[in-house]
Order: structure tokens, then C-alpha cells, then sequence
């Protein structure tokens, strides 16, 4: 080996090494934040909220568009005035393992559809844990409650950009989400709305192995009618012509279970006869993936809708 290569491998090998510090290995599994080490997740969620404030600045149509009862069954959208007519809509469902998370933290990875003239829509949904939202407090929701939630919130986005000027039949429209919110929009990836393609990120597919768990499960309170009804990966029905795309993301220092949760959907899925593909974010934990998937121009996941869009001109 020369001495250039030698030295490269070298600072990979120490680079790895520093982001595997923040990596317990021990953590229960599924507990992402016991494995990347909490205050280094809630400071990249701190982050991404102080990154999406200027999208809610700029960028806001109408915010907390209701589409149901419960003050979390909201909606909000955002636009570009650059053009008449938007050249797509992407849908984003936030995560939180179902137990946390706020649609108004992930304005950031719209930036780049907007300044493109692609509409973004964020969703919000109920918890399984009581919480607080603008000083009231709100019960727990079942997770069968939560999964239908985000189905009325796409049959009322339906019926809201059909009347909306800047969006026609021949729109494409995207639906995807992170973490739980990845396991949410593959529950709805054949719903009516969606006609070009669905892209989880770090998804949740099989609720088996996460229902047990402590740290996540117990919240979730999950029967076993639910573990199997609610795991994409055991409610696969067979693609048809009219089936949108299912492209996959994972980081590649993700926690191991997740990283298996993507591949062997990917697998699966081929099966049934979708178009996907899977693609490995090189260094990625769980909460980078968004930054490296929404921030760089030229990632696997902004190159997949431009050619969408170019394949709709």
C-alpha cells in the first residue's frame, strides 16, 4: 500500500472512531437516543427547529390546517410564488417513536423543494404518551388511532390541493417520512394521493421485535393484533401499474436493528413487485440522515425527485 492510501486510511479509521464515542453499544435495542447518546440527539433536533424557522418565515401558507378533532391533527403548507403552478408536492411525516416530535421542527428539509418550486406539506399526529401542546394537555392515542389519523390527514391534502391552482392531476406528489414517521408513510404508500413515489427514512417496518422493548415498546402498549396489522413489512399486497415507488434510506452508523429494519423491507417489498431501491447514507447516524439527504444537492434522495420532476416536464 503507498504512503498517500496509507494516510487516508488512517483518518478514516480515527474519524470513525470519534463519531463511534457517541455510539453506546449497549443501549437497549431500538433505544436510539441510549445509542447516540441523548444530548447529542436533542442538540441535532435543536437544530434542525432553529433551520426550519426561516421556512415557516418565508415560506408559509397556511399553517395548522385541521383535518380531524384533536388539536395534533393538523397540517401545515408552504409554497414558493416563484411560478403559477408548483412542480410537485413533498409530504413529511416527523418521527419520535410515535411518543414525541413536533411537525414544526422539520420545516429544514423543505428548503431545497421550495427554492425548486415543489410544495411541502408537513403532518402532525397524536402520541401514545400524554403530552402538552400550547399549554393544553393532551390523553395518549392507540397506535391503530395514530395510523388512521395520518390516512384522514391524506384524504384532507387530497381535497386540499384540488383546490389549490397550483397543483393538477399530472403533479407529482411524494410522501415520506423519518423514523416512526417512515413506518407511517409506508402504512399509506397506496393511498390515492400518492402517484409518484414514497421515501422512508430510517423507517420502522416490523413492530415485533420493537413492541417487547422497554424503553419504546412499553409506551406503545401494542396488542398482538396490532404488532402484525401495523408492520408494513407483513401488509405488503402486490404492486399494480398505478403503485408508486418505495425508496429507502438508512444511515450507515445507524443503530443495527434499524439498519436491518430497511433491508430486509427492501427485500420484501421487491417481492410484491415495486419499483425501490435502498441506499446506504455513508457515516449517518439516525439524526444526520435528515441533514445529508436534505441539505446536500446532489444526494440520493433529492437526485431520485429531480428526475421525477424532469420525467413530468
Amino acid at each position: 500500500m503507498n504512503t498517500n492510501k496509507t494516510v487516508v486510511l488512517l483518518i478514516t479509521l480515527f474519524i470513525n472512531s470519534l463519531t463511534m464515542l457517541g455510539q453506546n453499544k449497549n443501549a437497549e435495542s431500538y433505544d436510539i437516543y441510549g445509542y447516540v447518546g441523548k444530548s447529542k440527539a436533542l442538540a441535532d433536533i435543536e437544530s434542525f427547529s432553529k433551520r426550519s424557522k426561516p421556512i415557516y418565515d418565508n415560506y408559509l401558507k397556511e399553517a395548522n390546517i385541521p383535518y380531524g378533532l384533536s388539536k395534533r391533527e393538523t397540517f401545515d403548507y408552504f409554497y414558493n410564488p416563484i411560478s403559477d403552478k408548483a412542480d410537485g408536492v413533498f409530504i413529511f411525516i416527523h418521527g419520535g417513536y410515535w411518543q414525541g416530535g413536533l411537525k414544526e421542527s422539520y420545516a429544514f428539509v423543505g428548503k431545497w423543494f421550495l427554492e425548486n418550486n415543489i410544495d411541502l406539506i408537513l403532518i402532525e399526529y397524536d402520541l401514545t404518551k400524554e403530552n402538552e401542546l400550547n399549554g393544553d394537555t393532551l390523553p395518549r392515542a392507540t397506535m391503530t388511532a395514530i395510523a388512521g389519523e395520518v390516512g384522514r390527514a391524506l384524504d384532507h391534502i387530497q381535497t386540499y390541493l384540488a383546490k389549490n391552482t397550483r397543483i393538477d392531476s399530472e403533479t407529482p406528489i411524494f410522501l415520506s417520512g423519518h423514523s416512526a414517521g417512515g413506518h407511517l408513510a409506508t402504512l399509506h404508500k397506496t393511498h390515492p394521493l400518492i402517484n409518484t413515489a414514497v421515501f422512508p427514512i430510517s423507517g420502522l417496518f416490523d413492530l415485533s421485535p420493537i413492541a417487547p422493548t422497554k424503553v419504546v415498546g412499553e409506551a406503545l402498549q401494542l396488542n398482538e393484533a396490532e404488532v402484525i396489522n401495523l408492520s408494513p413489512i407483513h401488509t405488503i399486497n402486490n404492486a399494480i401499474t398505478t403503485s408508486p415507488a418505495v425508496h429507502l434510506y438508512y444511515g450507515g452508523i445507524e443503530m443495527p436493528e434499524l439498519i436491518d429494519q430497511s433491508v430486509n423491507y427492501y427485500n420484501e417489498i421487491k417481492k410484491y413487485g415495486y419499483k425501490t431501491s435502498i441506499h446506504e447514507i455513508e457515516g449517518a447516524d439516525h439524526f444526520e440522515i435528515l441533514d445529508q439527504l436534505f441539505t446536500n444537492p446532489s444526494s440520493p434522495l433529492i437526485n431520485d425527485v429531480k428526475r421525477y420532476k424532469k420525467e413530468n416536464r
